[in-house]
């Protein structure tokens, strides 16, 4: 079982963990544990999304479709999406 890597807390089938979307590394049971982890974990996201994606073959639909305030990381912390 994944546990929050804030609190720790174990997912369940009545509370599901979120993953972080860029990296799909890290997971939270709630967006207030993302937040609190958020200043740390920044440091570590870009780093494992890039790894992960340098083993999977590029989109060419999503090609080019980041805006300016993506690459600039303006849009973080980034939303939550479900694990199960």
């Amino acid at each position: 079982l994944e546990q929050c890597a804030v609190c720790g807390v174990e997912e369940t089938e009545a509370q599901p963990l979120k993953q972080c979307s860029r990296c799909h590394q890290a997971v939270y049971c709630s967006a207030a544990c993302q937040r609190q982890d958020f200043p740390k974990h920044k440091t570590q996201c870009a780093a494992l999304a890039a790894k992960a994606a340098a083993g999977k073959p590029e989109d060419p639909a999503a090609a080019g479709n980041a805006g300016a305030s993506d690459l600039l990381g303006l849009n973080d912390p980034e939303p939550l999406v479900d694990v199960g």
